[in-house]
């Protein structure tokens, strides 16, 4: 088969425009509470989000797109390619929300965010952040 430089050309330009694409800055980050800040309870929890979409966990699996947890004083899961848990500190927002407010205890507390698609599963690669604040009474 023969194959011209400009056929080549514009076929790598192309592999390299969805690769670059593919790994756009996409960003996740708590704004609200601020990281080391001292808050009352209840404390809201927001997040912003670029490059990806938030959506409901009923839309089910979609490329690009997933709802946020929030993982309370818990670890991140050890295997990130399993569903995320309903155990204690584990936190879904499913319906595809941005903000959450969460009864917590005075004290020193991590919140981190994971984002997973519908099935709960954390999205690949990770889009995670984890802040620590404090809770006064």
């Amino acid at each position: 088969m023969k194959v011209s430089i400009r056929s080549l050309v514009l076929l790598v330009t192309v592999i390299t425009i969805g690769l670059l694409m593919a790994g756009c800055a996409t960003k996740l980050k708590i704004t609200k509470p601020v990281a080391n800040s001292t808050v009352t309870s209840p404390v809201e929890v927001c997040f912003e989000v670029e490059g990806f979409k938030i959506e409901p966990a009923k839309n089910g699996v979609n490329s690009g797109a997933g709802h946020h947890h929030i993982l309370v004083d818990i670890p991140q899961p050890d295997d990130m390619d399993l569903p995320i848990g309903k155990g204690e500190g584990q936190i879904h927002m499913g319906d595809g929300s941005h903000c959450k407010k969460l009864q917590l205890s005075p004290g020193l507390h991590t919140l981190q965010t994971v984002i997973a698609d519908g099935n709960h599963v954390p999205v690949k690669p990770p889009l995670t952040q984890a802040i620590t604040i404090v809770v006064k009474e």
